[in-house]
């Protein structure tokens, strides 16, 4: 029987660059004729025709790798909301606070303007590619942990002035800063 020449043709993401061996076995009988291929990352290797024919090789593992790399991305923003919850979550468990924010309570209060002056979500996390801009996240009573009744968006200037200032207390504090300066 002598075998098709598949030269020029196409199989998967393999192009047949031409023959190149048959194989035999102990009693002469041809097991599969092998063909030199080409994949379209331009890997070569030396492939068997059944596989070629019958789509058990597709490509040099190349395809395998666009589809798990596919099915893997997470959509734009997720990632990078996904550590910043994380990072919130073990800071809380580190320090032995309480965290019982739900991931959409969370994504909620990120996107909110500050509580305390108004400013939309500024601050930016990145993550492999994956950015997610958003408010932080102000205890009103820094004794408790996250808790929807003790939480509220904040952006990065206020919650750095508040540092560990109750509520009242940094509102009475921005208030003396304000009647202390002359305004022109």
């Amino acid at each position: 029987m002598q075998t098709k020449d598949l030269t020029g043709k196409t199989f998967g993401r393999w192009f047949i660059i031409g023959f190149d061996h048959n194989h035999w076995d102990s009693k002469g009988r041809n097991q599969g004729t092998w063909w030199k291929c080409r994949c379209n990352c331009g890997t070569e290797k030396v492939i068997r025709g059944g596989s070629l024919k019958n789509g058990t090789s597709k490509s040099c593992g190349c395809l395998l790798k666009d589809v798990q790399r596919k099915r893997l991305q997470l959509p734009k923003g997720v990632a990078g909301f996904n550590a910043l919850y994380s990072k919130y979550k073990n800071r809380a468990f580190e320090r032995g606070l309480l965290f019982e924010l739900s991931k959409e309570k969370f994504r909620k209060l990120t996107q909110q303007s500050c509580f305390y002056c108004g400013t939309t979500p500024q601050q930016i996390v990145k993550v492999k590619g994956s950015h997610f801009i958003y408010n932080g996240i102000d205890r009103l009573d820094n004794t408790i942990g996250y808790l929807e009744s003790n939480v509220v968006s904040c952006c990065g200037l206020c919650n750095k002035m508040k540092m560990n200032l109750n509520r009242t207390d940094f509102i009475g504090q921005i208030l003396k800063i304000a009647l202390n300066q002359e305004y022109e």
